[in-house]
């Protein structure tokens, strides 16, 4: 998404989850990262780090799954 998430090497950053968020028709529409230790997101950006069209939709979902993303780190 010409982001830094891979240049910067968030992705293998300790204590942090990196998703993406797609479409029904699998396009990329933002990448989210995450804090394993408080669980709050970190950044939500959309292709060349702009704020993505959907930003609030997409943190909404993120937030109401958090409890998914606690029970699996534990």
């Amino acid at each position: 998404m010409h982001h830094c998430v891979f240049s910067n090497e968030y992705f293998a950053k300790e204590g942090t989850l990196v998703l993406s968020a797609k479409d029904k028709e699998n396009n990329r529409l933002a990448t989210i990262e995450i804090s394993l230790s408080t669980f709050k997101i970190l950044q939500c950006r959309a292709a060349y780090n702009k704020v993505p069209t959907d930003k609030d939709k997409i943190e909404r979902l993120v937030r109401r799954n958090i409890g998914l993303f606690k029970k699996a780190s534990a």
